[in-house]
């Protein structure tokens, strides 16, 4: 993403130019700014007491917030403690003051750790420029410290201008218009708490059923349909019989050589059906790699691509096949079409195109134009998996499934909801060696719920080939609710076929995301 940091009104290329080699300047009055901003250290951010008592009534919303447990907005923090600094020259006062309450504006519209984003962002194409040569040579050139206090000043405005239309221009002409119709309202009197209410009711609201205890419920969300949504409990699904005696025939004792023999005197008075037959490949596989190689799965891979040619494609390809021509699968860092569908919607004039979020494999449906039906999201390889990175990578799937289930909706967004709501898309992600495989479905207005399916963990070791127990156990629960989602899709496309008037169509019920 390329930031503007040209104010709109400066055109011609003399003038560009200019403007581009004042981006070495007034190193105290930017650098620092931004260093405040960034810095990972909580003490420095939090070094002064707020009493929110002596705050003006616009700020004790925005304070609120700042002061939530485990929330992260050292921009927002350090923009506030701005208001306690009485060291700074009163022009430069000023100019803090204004861009707080521009800030404070956009935060009313816009999440904290999306403004953060962009932040890091300017900072990142503000050091690039630092180092260009032309900025260098014209910095030395400056003699005239008032000259260079001037144009630092300058530095900053342009520079904060371009970060502030960068977060406006995210959003819509739709948002816009609600946003205004919001301040007319409060302008009337209505208190903070209903615009938040409003602001929340415009957006999707993701539910993780995985931890109900810790959701919120929506503003626009009943009681009685709260209860309904966290009341419902998770099915508990069996391995097939004829599977689980083919496993237990192939594992009666744990040396390689016995289990190979096993593998090929194993036989049936039927024919093998498609689970067997998957069954019996993906055993060979891990069998295959253990027998031959031993150190093939105890080495632990040192990047992402490796690690999902040596376990997620030998499991994923041959699943695929049970469904014949109905489904298609992309390997790689690839961008999501559903995501870019809802990063584009209603875009501006003249604004680029933005691409989606990236994912690591998508599957998609061959019937319907190639829509997405699953994401894969792999957390680094086992050697390099960072704290948080599984925690930023789940965050991230789930928000791509309300995208992926929106643009699948859209199709069908005059059909009933009561069968829409049925419809599931599905993540696959993964975490070192253990697997989780969730799904993502509408339950409501705005509402979307995602719940884990089942996990399982890898076998790096002959003795871990009893975790193909939970591995198969998994794969078919996931093959039965990939099945049902088929069909559902077969029913809509019938009603849309027959264009029957509903009373509840879903399209009424689907919500997009903030922008991001």
């Amino acid at each position: 993403m390329t930031i503007n940091f040209y104010a709109p009104c400066i055109i011609g290329s003399s003038v560009r130019v200019y403007i581009r080699t004042l981006l070495k300047i007034n190193i105290f009055c930017t650098c620092n700014f931004f260093f405040h901003i960034m810095s990972g250290s909580k003490r420095k951010t939090r070094s002064f007491e707020r009493d929110i008592k002596e705050e003006p009534v616009a700020w004790k919303s925005f304070i609120k917030t700042l002061e939530k447990p485990n929330v992260s907005n050292r921009l927002l923090e350090y923009l506030c403690s701005l208001k306690h600094k009485t060291l700074l020259v009163c022009k430069k006062q000023k100019t803090h003051k204004k861009w707080l309450d521009t800030i404070s504006n956009i935060w009313k519209k816009h999440p904290s750790a999306r403004i953060q984003k962009l932040a890091k962002k300017s900072v990142d194409n503000y050091k690039k420029e630092q180092k260009s040569q032309a900025v260098v040579n014209f910095w030395k050139n400056v003699d005239d410290l008032q000259n260079k206090a001037r144009l630092g000043e300058e530095l900053f405005m342009i520079h904060f201008e371009g970060f502030s239309d960068l977060v406006r221009n995210r959003s819509n002409k739709k948002i816009h218009e609600l946003e205004d119709s919001d301040e007319t309202v409060s302008s009337s009197g209505s208190d903070s708490e209903k615009d938040n209410d409003s602001e929340e009711a415009r957006y999707a609201h993701i539910i993780d059923l995985d931890n109900v205890a810790n959701q919120m419920k929506p503003p626009f969300c009943s009681d009685d349909e709260w209860s309904s949504i966290t009341s419902v409990t998770q099915k508990s699904t069996e391995l097939p019989r004829h599977v689980e005696d083919q496993l237990g025939f192939y594992l009666k004792e744990f040396d390689i050589k016995k289990i190979r023999a096993s593998y090929k005197s194993y036989t049936t008075t039927t024919p093998f059906t498609d689970l067997d037959e998957y069954t019996r490949r993906v055993f060979d596989y891990f069998l295959f790699c253990l027998e031959n190689r031993p150190e093939y799965f105890s080495q632990r891979p040192a990047n992402e691509s490796t690690f999902r040619a040596r376990f997620i494609e030998p499991i994923i390809e041959p699943f695929v096949f049970i469904f014949k021509d109905l489904m298609d699968l992309t390997w790689g860092e690839i961008s999501s079409t559903s995501s870019a569908t809802r990063r584009n919607f209603q875009l501006a004039e003249g604004k680029r195109r933005r691409i989606g979020s990236k994912a690591d494999g998508i599957g998609s449906l061959v019937s319907i134009d190639d829509k997405e039906l699953l994401i894969f999201e792999l957390s680094g390889a086992p050697t390099r998996l960072p704290v948080r990175h599984s925690v930023d990578d789940k965050i991230k799937l789930d928000e791509c499934l309300v995208d992926v289930l929106n643009n699948l909706l859209e199709e069908f967004k005059e059909c009933s909801f009561e069968l829409a709501k049925n419809l599931k898309v599905f993540g696959f992600q993964t975490e070192g060696f253990n697997c989780t495989i969730s799904v993502s479905e509408i339950v409501g207005r705005g509402i979307y719920c995602r719940r884990t399916l089942s996990r399982f963990c890898l076998p790096t070791r002959v003795q871990d080939l009893y975790y193909l127990y939970d591995l198969f156990r998994t794969m078919f629960s996931f093959r039965n609710e990939l099945a049902a989602s088929l069909d559902i899709i077969q029913e809509l496309k019938i009603a849309k076929t027959r264009k029957l008037k509903v009373d509840d169509p879903v399209g009424d019920y689907m919500l997009r995301l903030p922008p991001s």
